[in-house]
């Protein structure tokens, strides 16, 4: 296939690939855990201009995302932060929901990407109790090192 032509066809959602590169040059650990394939994620991020480290990339080889959190959680050298998974699919952030061991993961789901106006709607009535709504205005503060309980 194109890749060239691919890679057109793939966009960035603005501002994001800023605000990530704002949290890697703050020193924030940013991982991305993808389902597509690794060789094609970190083909994306060079094209959206971000200088992202492959140790930090998870993709479809590594597993399902909440293998990959679940082995992010028992790293020595992440005790004790704080996670923030953000994810644009519902789906997936109730199944990270489901599991005890990942129960002290913050969830948001994105106000943008693959969900539907009825998945940010469930999220904002309140219904799903530990996830959160995320505009893109508060991914931003967050990558600017404002609180994220001061959103």
């Amino acid at each position: 296939a194109d890749q060239v032509g691919w890679l057109g066809r793939n966009r960035a959602y603005d501002g994001v690939t800023d605000v990530m590169q704002a949290m890697l040059r703050g020193g924030a650990e940013v991982f991305v855990i993808t389902t597509k394939q690794k060789r094609f994620c970190a083909a994306l991020l060079k094209d959206f201009g971000l200088q992202f480290p492959e140790e930090k990339l998870f993709a479809l080889e590594d597993g399902p995302k909440t293998e990959v959190l679940l082995g992010l959680l028992q790293r020595p050298a992440l005790k004790g932060r704080t996670f923030h998974f953000i994810e644009d699919k519902l789906g997936t952030l109730k199944k990270v929901s489901a599991l005890p061991d990942l129960s002290e993961i913050k969830l948001h789901l994105v106000d943008w990407g693959y969900n539907t106006e009825g998945d940010r709607s469930s999220v904002r009535s309140g219904s799903l109790g530990d996830i959160s709504l995320i505009t893109k205005v508060d991914f931003q503060l967050l990558g600017l090192g404002r609180s994220w309980l001061d959103l």
